[in-house]
């Protein structure tokens, strides 16, 4: 199968720090074995991790915000019968990685041999202010309680109670997240992966859930025009299929109705 095009980047040069993976087709397993050695590389520099927490670099930046959540799809797509070989771009166009589908399952599901992959993030508001926080004090309260008191500078955080409409307020973040992206153009068979940062420290197993499942019913064909949008939470521990054209709404404990092995399973399904 033709490979994917050459070529370095197509908005300049690599990303400083990043030349082992801007602009070079890769295995989908060595792209996650790469972009795992460059964070460890990071966080062990001198300040590394204020590089990483506080986003500090450009490299820091597309590390946490575009490698690791495509690492992460890519581990969760890869399985016997399909390969995905995948090259990111830190450059500027209008997605942020290339895939290429090899293996036996790929014609015979009809998976796409070719697509591409948009990266975007759902972040709550007062988030960078909440990590700030994190860093300088060694702990912090939620994004929705952390401000800066604009007389010293300092960051202030302070404990906050959610009502019962914080489910909602959440799905809202990340579907206008999403609208936002699909009123843009993408090639074909595009990707949407939205890395969420909901500013909370810890979201449990009966908060993701039921937003997950709001997704699934809230977004429609006619509103989007991806060929699935993937949301993976923000420590890359657990990723969601919450749109597909198409699929079936399964559960996390349900046998998917959908035969494509690049889905994990359809939508719905929790990972």
């Amino acid at each position: 199968m033709e490979r994917l095009t050459r070529g370095g980047p197509i908005g300049g040069p690599p990303v400083p720090g990043l030349e082992d993976l801007d602009g070079q087709e890769l295995d989908g397993l060595v792209f996650c074995g790469k972009a795992y050695d460059v964070f460890d590389e990071i966080r062990a520099s001198p300040d590394g991790i204020r590089e990483l927490r506080l986003l500090t670099s450009d490299r820091a930046k597309k590390v946490i915000e575009e490698i690791l959540p495509l690492a992460t799809y890519v581990q969760a797509r890869y399985r016997v019968g399909v390969r995905l070989y995948v090259r990111w771009r830190g450059g500027n166009q209008p997605f942020d990685a290339e895939v290429r589908w090899e293996g036996d399952g790929v014609k015979h599901l009809g998976i796409p041999e070719r697509g591409h992959i948009e990266i975007t993030t759902a972040v709550a508001a007062n988030e960078h202010l909440a990590r700030e926080h994190l860093h300088n004090e060694g702990g912090s309260f939620s994004a929705a309680g952390t401000t800066r008191d604009r007389k010293t500078g300092r960051t202030v955080s302070v404990p906050t109670v959610f009502s019962n409409s914080w489910h909602g307020d959440l799905v809202r973040l990340i579907e206008a997240t999403i609208a936002k992206k699909a009123q843009k153009s993408y090639p074909a068979n595009t990707s949407l992966i939205v890395l969420w940062r909901p500013g909370v420290s810890v979201i449990l197993d009966e908060d993701w859930e039921p937003i997950v499942a709001a997704l699934v019913a809230a977004l429609r064909p006619t509103e989007c025009q991806f060929r699935e949008v993937v949301l993976v939470e923000e420590n890359c521990s657990r990723l969601a299929t919450v749109y597909q054209p198409g699929a079936c709404i399964v559960h996390d404990t349900d046998q998917p109705d959908s035969a494509d092995p690049s889905q994990s399973g359809g939508v719905g399904e929790v990972t």
